[in-house]
């Protein structure tokens, strides 16, 4: 049978996935995209500056010590208690720093407007003393709210003949905190360096920002109140050679400002700061984010066609390097912007992890875990691209019963076994159905010889004997064929199940659906759907065959026999449903309907005939339920009825099938006074020593042993020599199908007790067997 496909398909997964290639481009343009997005759009600042918070932290280095702080704090508010203060306090600190031999002194206090003239007088003549020591504060600021007018200060020009001029703007970050620092401010027309710049040495009308370094500690810039200072509380050697700022630190004054690491610190401060970084790294380099992102470009590139392990040890290593190398280079005044090159790195990684992920998912759902085949969701998404063949399946006998005691991953091996040799065979691929059952694709042959044929060869090859940790298996398939049709695959496959099933129910070793299958398994659907409302309504009804006794010449009971009368199409045969409730797990509802009507007409007969033994069907299903002996018990005392005169069917092939679970229950219903007894017996497989095992007190020969007695010696002496055992076994013998006089005679001839069939009896309604036996049913008459 030519395969569809190649035998490497067994294993794998049939889909319709992106090449590897087409992948790893999406995947880098994502990224790229990504990075680029981080890096124009701000949307990566968040992260960037959280990490260059954490690289100060780890990197904290203490100030030179060559910039200090002339502190107006709380402490010099107090002591000079009006503000804003006279000139005169400012002239005495700049005299104190002059006599010190400090480098430079720079106000951070607005000095724009005039005072006393005295003050001011004072005030210019310090000035003029320092020698141009001294540099003053220019700002601009908005005029009002909404005004859009900017107001620049300056200094008086008697303060601006003897000293230097600088900007003290500070320009917070959208968040509110101050991350840069300008090199220079435009103001009044003219580009002013900013005051950290001036007080450093530096100049010029360069506008541009730099990072101000917050890995200074801030607690290590030596610190003076002003007080201090002009009380001449000071060493003046401290401050000797230093930069010196004067600047609010009085929470009271204002001049706040938030800060990365430290929280809200004073203006005056952030100027120290900048100042010390000029000093450390001479003006930063701030490269952007261009070179981290090539270098995360070139990693991508270099391990795109790499292993998975291999990829993902080179990527967290580059991503390491990220962030120790802008460390190392912030360490050197270069400040270089990696999230968008992180970004770049971690979004390839998760469009790789993505791709993974879809590949996972798709194997969950086309592909067996157990055995690793493709699975029934693979066969029917693979059956479209091969529209001449049709869906063959094997369902393995007993595998459930083998797969449970082997345990572990037995079942599966075997299910990988068989599946591998039928690939070996037909070179297709093969497919996990359902536990039991697997399944390919195939050309239809032409006639039943030619599939036979084909089976049989494949059973040769499939039906050798497995070995399974250690355990030597004989396991043997059936084969189900679908009929060919456009129709949906899943149709295909369910009735390739169902050929292999009733082929299995036949012993055949295989099957081939049609469209007449499907119409009767619509039927049986369709009479299983109506099955509790047939018991609720009485369409389903309890029938009675007299049961006639030979020595006494007279019916002595009657077997209950379940008959189904539908509304719509009449009297329904019990082979079309029986077989369908048991395999539907709903025998017990059927068993516990005939009995509960069964004893209920027997207790309105037992009156009058309290010899009569009514018997019933107990499904094979039931031998497996602990609770049946209280189910049978709980029925005969909710009607009344003596356990003796209830017996209860099996059949031989039943019990044999559920041996162990039998001898138990059977035992425990002979414990509750009902008799036993083995219906169709001839048909199975019974042995003398079952027969003695099995507590049973009635045997009955099944009728195609009966109907020939008269005409054939042999059936004669096999039923001759079945009573004889019977009776040396000390059980009663029923026997069936006696449907005229000559066979009564055989039967009373060679010693049989009871007969059962359309001579002595059809089966009939309650109250025409009540009449034959010559009682009233009084719960028909209620």
């Amino acid at each position: 049978m030519p395969a569809p496909g190649n035998a490497g398909a067994a294993a794998s997964t049939p889909g319709r996935r992106v090449p590897g290639r087409y992948r790893r481009g999406l995947t880098l343009a994502g990224a790229v995209a990504f990075a680029v997005i981080l890096a124009v759009s701000g949307l990566g600042d968040g992260a960037e500056h959280t990490l260059a918070s954490l690289r100060m932290a780890v990197g904290q280095v203490p100030a030179s010590g060559r910039v200090a702080i002339v502190e107006i704090d709380a402490e010099s508010l107090r002591a000079l208690p009006r503000w804003p203060w006279p000139r005169r306090y400012y002239a005495a600190a700049v005299d104190r720093l002059a006599a010190a031999g400090a480098e430079a002194i720079a106000f951070d206090v607005d000095v724009s407007a005039a005072s006393t003239a005295a003050d001011d007088r004072i005030f210019a003549t310090a000035l003029h003393a320092a020698g141009g020591a001294v540099i003053l504060p220019t700002f601009r600021q908005a005029g009002s709210h909404d005004s859009g007018r900017w107001i620049d200060s300056l200094p008086l020009p008697a303060f601006r003949r003897s000293s230097f001029l600088a900007a003290v703007n500070i320009f917070p970050d959208p968040d509110g905190a101050v991350r840069a620092y300008p090199r220079g401010v435009r103001i009044d027309g003219s580009a002013r360096p900013s005051i950290a710049v001036m007080l450093v040495g530096g100049g010029g009308g360069d506008q541009r920002s730099f990072p101000i370094d917050y890995a200074i500690d801030p607690d290590t810039i030596p610190r003076i109140s002003f007080i201090d200072l002009v009380s001449g509380r000071i060493d003046p050697a401290t401050l000797r050679g230093k930069r010196v700022l004067i600047g609010a630190t009085a929470i009271e004054l204002g001049d706040r400002y938030a800060v990365p690491r430290h929280g809200i610190v004073p203006g005056v401060l952030i100027q120290a700061l900048a100042a010390e970084t000029l000093m450390r790294h001479g003006v930063p380099v701030s490269p952007g984010a261009v070179p981290a992102m090539l270098l995360a470009l070139l990693v991508l590139i270099a391990t795109s066609n790499r292993g998975r392990r291999m990829r993902a040890i080179v990527w967290v290593a580059a991503i390491v390097g990220l962030i120790a190398g802008a460390g190392m280079l912030h360490a050197r005044g270069i400040d270089v912007e990696i999230v968008p090159a992180l970004g770049l790195l971690l979004a390839a990684a998760a469009g790789r992890f993505a791709f993974t992920l879809l590949d996972e998912l798709e194997q969950r759902r086309f592909v067996d875990r157990e055995s690793g085949l493709p699975n029934r969701a693979a066969l029917e998404r693979a059956a479209p691209a091969y529209p001449d063949t049709v869906v063959t399946i094997a369902r393995l006998d007993r595998f459930n019963e083998i797969a449970a005691a082997l345990g572990g991953p037995g079942g599966a091996h075997i299910i990988a076994e068989i599946a591998g040799r039928i690939v070996r065979v037909l070179e297709t691929p093969v497919y996990r159905i359902e536990p039991g059952v697997i399944g390919w694709l195939a050309r239809p042959l032409d006639g039943d010889d030619a599939q036979h044929g084909h089976f049989a060869g494949l059973l040769a090859v499939i039906g050798q004997t497995l070995e399974v940790a250690g355990t030597r298996i004989d396991i043997r398939p059936t084969f189900g064929v679908a009929q060919p049709s456009d129709g949906a695959i899943d149709a295909q496959v369910a009735g390739a199940l169902m050929a292999a099933q009733r082929a299995r129910a036949k012993a055949a070793p295989w099957g081939r659906f049609m469209a007449d299958d499907g119409q009767q398994e619509r039927r049986q659907m369709a009479l299983l759907g109506e099955f509790s409302e047939a018991l609720a309504s009485g369409a389903i009804w309890v029938a009675y065959q007299p049961k006639f006794g030979l020595a006494e010449n007279r019916v002595i009971g009657a077997e209950a026999l379940v008959r189904w009368r539908h509304p719509e199409r009449g009297p329904i045969p019990p082979d079309d449903f029986i077989p369908l409730i048991e395999t539907e797990g709903r025998a017990r509802e059927l068993t516990c309907h005939v009995l509960d009507h069964a004893l209920a007409d027997l207790s309105a007969w037992l009156p009058g005939r309290p010899d009569l033994v009514v018997a019933v069907n107990l499904s094979a299903m039931l031998l497996q339920e602990a609770g049946l002996k209280d189910l049978v018990g709980d029925a005969l005392a909710r009607h009344g009825v003596p356990p003796a005169n209830l017996t209860l069917e099996l059949t031989e092939s039943a019990i044999i099938a559920n041996a162990a679970d039998a001898a138990c229950r059977l035992a425990e219903l002979r414990e509750l006074g009902v008799k036993l007894s083995i219906d169709d017996y001839g048909t199975g497989q019974s042995t003398l020593s079952y027969l003695r095992q099995v507590p049973a007190s009635e045997l009955k020969i099944d009728k195609c042993f009966v109907r020939c007695i008269v005409d054939n010696p042999h059936d004669r002496l096999l039923v001759r020599s079945t009573i004889d055992l019977a009776h040396a076994l000390d059980m009663t013998v029923v026997a069936e199908g006696v449907e005229d006089a000559a066979c009564l005679d055989a039967l009373r001839l060679i010693g049989c007790d009871v007969i059962q069939g359309w001579h002595t009896g059809k089966p009939m309604p309650a109250d025409e067997f009540a009449a034959t036996i010559g009682c009233t049913s009084s719960r028909l008459a209620a």
